[in-house]
């Protein structure tokens, strides 16, 4: 159940209390009349009181009426994040097609939306930083996509690969095309 477990306690002491409708409560405690109701089933199927659930903590207590929120991990198989991480560091491998492996391997696994936003949240803990101190015009930076790309000579028709790249010396504030 989601809604916080003293608005359950608040509930609860109010179903044991009276008998006012789901909706009335509902109504009282800004909550859905179906959620009081599932409160309401919980301590019937329970057989619990007032009195018993009320020396409870709040662990205790949602253990007891069986309101302990299930986290994603534990429902559904999640995949192993620095495999995945790792994975995406190599040519033409896409979140998608990890995903597209990891519901082979595990059918009943996370969704894709789901993998993605994990995945998000996994990277957010990693604490990777790279920092680097040069002098003004030490050394020039630079980058190369990875991949080449034919470029062919007008007047002989000669194909040839390159591979385009970007430049940056530390003191410049723009960055040129090789």
């Amino acid at each position: 159940m989601k809604i916080p477990v003293h608005l359950q306690r608040h509930i609860a002491r109010t179903l044991c209390g009276s008998d006012m409708s789901n909706r009335k409560i509902g109504r009282t405690f800004k909550v859905s009349p179906n959620t009081v109701r599932a409160i309401r089933e919980r301590l019937v199927k329970a057989g619990l009181q007032w009195e018993t659930l009320g020396a409870l903590d709040d662990e205790a207590f949602r253990q007891a009426l069986g309101t302990v929120p299930a986290s994603v991990s534990k429902r559904k198989g999640t995949p192993d994040w620095l495999y995945i991480d790792t994975e995406l560091r190599k040519r033409d491998v896409t979140l998608e097609l990890l995903w597209q492996e990891f519901r082979e391997s595990q059918p009943e696994g996370v969704s894709y939306p789901q993998m993605t936003r994990l995945y998000r949240e996994w990277q957010k803990t990693q604490r990777l930083c790279m920092r680097h101190i040069y002098r003004a015009g030490d050394i020039m930076l630079v980058d190369f996509c990875g991949r080449t790309m034919p470029i062919t000579d007008p007047d002989t028709g000669e194909v040839s690969r390159t591979a385009p790249g970007i430049a940056e010396a530390p003191t410049f504030e723009r960055m040129e095309p090789l």
